[in-house]
């Protein structure tokens, strides 16, 4: 059975709650135009926005939260 483990279960909350209301499926141009439209006016989270930028492939759709999560590195798969 594999399981799947938080690597960093705030940054990964965090982003879980960014995304929150982002249409699927999408991809990466649209994931930073919403996270930034979503965070505007509003302290950004600099660090988990580079993430995004520096780990998201560029031709993907994406699905669901879980797999934006995971490319990001915020989740990994346990076995």
């Amino acid at each position: 059975m594999t399981d799947n483990k938080p690597v960093d279960r705030t940054k990964a909350s965090k982003l879980a709650n960014m995304l929150e209301g982002l249409d699927f499926p999408t991809d990466k141009p649209k994931i930073l135009l919403y996270v930034n439209e979503k965070l505007s006016g509003q302290t950004q989270d600099s660090d988990l926005i580079q993430k995004l930028q520096n780990n998201l492939t560029d031709n993907k759709q994406f699905k669901n939260v879980y797999e934006i999560e995971k490319q990001a590195g915020l989740v990994a798969q346990e076995k």
